[in-house]
């Protein structure tokens, strides 16, 4: 399944979050990936961090 970001968000994603991407959120820096690596690093929620398994409760969809 091929997920697509619309493309109006590429401005916002590119230019308001500058390198290095680290947004201070408070008590960490959180990283926010590029905007061409968004929908790798989104996708890598749906599979647990220490077993590997698919989540079952994200969607397909």
């Amino acid at each position: 399944m091929d997920l697509i970001i619309p493309p109006a968000l590429k401005p916002f994603l590119s230019t308001v979050i500058p390198e290095p991407h680290q947004l201070d959120i408070g008590f960490t820096l959180f990283e926010f990936p590029r905007f061409e690596d968004l929908i790798d690093f989104q996708m890598g929620y749906r599979w647990h961090g220490i077993t590997q398994a698919q989540e079952l409760a994200w969607d397909a969809n």
